[in-house]
């Protein structure tokens, strides 16, 4: 007689966080919602934030997780990759002696360690702590204050910034 096989359990699971974004000689906070499917030890997920980080942006990321300890109380590593939109695209002030400034999203990353604490049957208190990267572009269009129309050439300046940052994070999983 064969033993009946035990056909896979997925559940729902949602990961809401707050957290510090720290590096630079400065910190800034975070938002996040990390929703998705979990098999067993491993979930996968996806999440939208607000980063607060130097330029505030959102991030849009795919969430992967892993579960690992015997008991209630579980170690847990995870890692996010996608975009982040900037919350504000920029100004325009295109007068004579003014300027425009606008922001380009880009790559996301986020990777680290953590605990979760279950302390309901449902619900978890989870830590984390990692490495978090952004990196994003800014345009920026100067018009010099010139005598007459036509006389001064506007200068435009490309900057693309990598924002390298350490990121700790509280939340409840439910």
């Amino acid at each position: 007689m064969q033993a009946q096989e035990k056909k896979p359990s997925y559940s729902f699971e949602s990961y809401n966080a707050l957290g510090w974004l720290g590096g630079d000689q400065t910190v800034h906070g975070l938002i996040q919602s990390v929703n998705g499917v979990s098999l067993g030890p491993v979930f996968a997920g996806a999440g939208l934030g607000l980063d607060f980080y130097r330029v505030r942006s959102v991030p849009l990321f795919f969430d992967l997780r892993y579960r690992y300890g015997k008991g209630k109380n579980k170690w847990l590593a995870y890692g996010d990759a996608g975009y982040h939109f900037p919350w504000d695209k920029g100004n325009d002030i295109l007068l004579t002696g003014g300027s425009e400034q606008s922001f380009d999203g880009g790559f996301y990353f986020d990777a680290g360690v953590g605990y979760q604490l279950q302390l309901a049957k449902k619900g978890a208190l989870f830590f984390t702590a990692g490495y978090s990267e952004k990196r994003m572009s800014e345009w920026v269009t100067v018009i010099p204050f010139c005598p007459g129309p036509g006389l001064c050439e506007p200068r435009t300046d490309y900057i693309d910034y990598t924002f390298r940052r350490y990121a700790f994070k509280i939340g409840w999983k439910f």
